[in-house]
């Protein structure tokens, strides 16, 4: 854990880590997975922001030309994603602190679809 070690290293002390777990609470952090944005390379960004503009003067007749399409998923039941909860001691198995389950993941729906002028 890294702010133990620095912790640690500042006051010359040693102390656990559910201390520094306990700090941190007091301040009303919050605890969650990171979140995901894509890594891009400098030039990556450099033409998602000029992609757009390309657009922007193009006359009527070749914009008729040009299709533009998409997919995603819907899950049935649940998300592919991970859930945390927070919970006193003896709550564990509180309605609400529950996740369901269901055999081989509930299913999902794909959806395509394209749109042109």
């Amino acid at each position: 854990m890294e702010i133990k070690s620095k912790f640690e290293k500042s006051f010359m002390i040693t102390v656990s880590r559910s201390t520094i777990s306990r700090l941190l609470s007091n301040f009303e952090l919050i605890t969650a997975k990171p979140a995901q944005k894509p890594l891009l390379r400098p030039q990556n960004i450099v033409k998602r922001k000029k992609l757009p503009k390309k657009f922007l003067g193009i006359s009527n007749d070749t914009l008729d030309t040009i299709i533009f399409s998409d997919g995603c998923k819907f899950n049935l039941f649940t998300s592919d994603g991970i859930r945390h909860v927070r919970y006193l001691p003896g709550e564990r198995y509180k309605f609400e602190n529950i996740v369901g389950t269901v055999k081989h993941g509930g299913g999902n729906i794909m959806f395509w679809g394209c749109i042109s002028s």
